[in-house]
């Protein structure tokens, strides 16, 4: 019964971060043409003007300079996905490319936002949703072995990369163990509220939460690998700060709430220690 709530809860999950995402890639597209639109007409002046000074009697001016304008276009996407945005080292340089990679990065970060959703709509949601049912009481990691244990028709090297893709799940030493960040179990606690208390696990009473931000490191807490760029670390914190935030816990008593604003604060404090290592 449990598993069938978070498998619905899982699906509709699915359904709203395409539909988000989609209305995301649509927005960031339009803003991203419409910032890209004045760059090029400074680069079509120019190439006419320096098409005219260097062959003043060449003939259909116009559509030289837009043939010599358009290859700008992929120009910049290429330049804007190698450089590092973060860079400051020549500011003349820096100013000026974030001028102008302001249309592709808006471009770019929308169509990832649609590749992530379309990767997440993908899950099978009936053996994770069962996975997440089994980890809702676990407050400490649950290792591979006991779940496939668990789970006999469960296979690992599936299950992971799945798994890796729901917001609050936290995968340890090398996806040898799993768990779910305390904001995420609040979350299906308050899912399963509605269900009579025998058909849920009952929480590890004994238990010592690990899971605990001051016993993460800045790479577990945001869900992200040590190699992780300064764009995928803006992600993560993005995407993490949402699932965490205590506004998300209206219902839950006031120890709970504590907790959400601990992970916040933990969160924020992680971002700024990884983006401050990115740069240096």
């Amino acid at each position: 019964m449990s598993g069938s709530a978070i498998q619905t809860w899982l699906s509709l999950k699915q359904r709203k971060a395409l539909l988000s995402a989609w209305v995301y890639f649509a927005t960031t597209s339009l803003t991203g043409i419409l910032a890209l639109l004045p760059n090029l007409g400074i680069a079509f002046l120019f190439c006419k003007l320096f098409l005219l000074l260097a062959v003043p009697t060449m003939p259909h001016p116009n559509i030289c300079a837009l043939l010599l304008t358009t290859p700008l276009v992929p120009l910049l996407f290429v330049d804007c996905i190698r450089a590092e945005r973060d860079d400051m080292g020549i500011i003349p340089l820096w100013f000026a490319r974030e001028y102008f990679h302001t249309g592709p990065r808006l471009i770019l970060e929308g169509s990832q936002q649609i590749a992530r959703a379309r990767q997440f709509s993908r899950i099978d949601t009936a053996p994770c949703a069962e996975v997440l049912a089994y980890l809702v009481s676990k407050t400490t990691p649950t290792s591979r072995d006991e779940l496939v244990r668990m789970f006999p028709a469960l296979v690992w090297e599936e299950i992971v990369p799945q798994l890796r893709l729901i917001d609050g799940v936290i995968l340890f030493r090398g996806a040898k163990s799993v768990s779910l960040l305390a904001p995420l179990r609040l979350e299906l606690r308050q899912l399963l509220a509605h269900i009579p208390d025998a058909e849920i696990p009952a929480e590890e009473p004994e238990a010592i939460p690990v899971d605990e931000p001051q016993r993460l490191s800045p790479h577990e807490i945001l869900g992200i690998t040590t190699d992780a760029s300064a764009a995928e670390i803006k992600t993560a914190y993005r995407n993490r700060v949402k699932e965490c935030h205590p506004d998300r816990f209206p219902n839950v008593d006031e120890q709970s709430r504590q907790l959400a604003e601990e992970w916040t604060k933990a969160i924020n404090a992680a971002y700024a220690e990884l983006l401050a290592g990115s740069r240096s």
